[in-house]
């Protein structure tokens, strides 16, 4: 997998880099172990997650950027570095019930809980407040 979301390419339903795509539910977003992953989306428009809270980016070594257009995360303010969800074991991952044990810990969270234990993950501050900017700088693509 290069891309998460594909520019459309092709299609009779362009999008122009003056679109926007609104992911306004989305509050955690995380990329682990995405070895082909170059870029979430390759399309040339605006992404906006105005309720991003968390982004984990983690054992994705092909990333340059986060997208070709601009996003706009305003309450995002680190890059996590690190899985947030593992087993015990840290090799060890959720297969088959890994849906339906996220959504049941999704819907009972303690979000304070949440956001002391990711205090010790390594993060990587917003640099110019921008996720392109930090995911190229970190994969020296600048």
């Amino acid at each position: 997998m290069i891309q998460i979301m594909a520019d459309c390419e092709g299609s009779d339903d362009q999008i122009t880099e003056s679109d926007e795509i609104v992911l306004d539910r989305l509050e955690i977003l995380e990329l682990d172990r995405l070895p082909s992953l170059t870029i979430f989306s390759s399309g040339n428009y605006i992404l906006r997650f105005p309720n991003l809270k968390w982004f984990a980016l983690n054992r994705c070594p092909q990333m340059q950027s986060f997208c070709k257009g601009d996003v706009s995360t305003p309450k995002l303010e680190k890059l996590i570095l690190e899985s947030l969800f593992r087993h015990e074991d840290e090799d060890e991952y959720l297969e088959e019930d890994e849906d339906e044990n996220f959504t049941e810990w999704y819907h009972n969270a303690d979000w304070n809980y949440f956001e002391e234990s990711c205090k010790d993950l390594k993060m990587q501050q917003l640099i110019e407040g921008d996720i392109n900017v930090t995911i190229r700088q970190i994969s020296g693509s600048s």
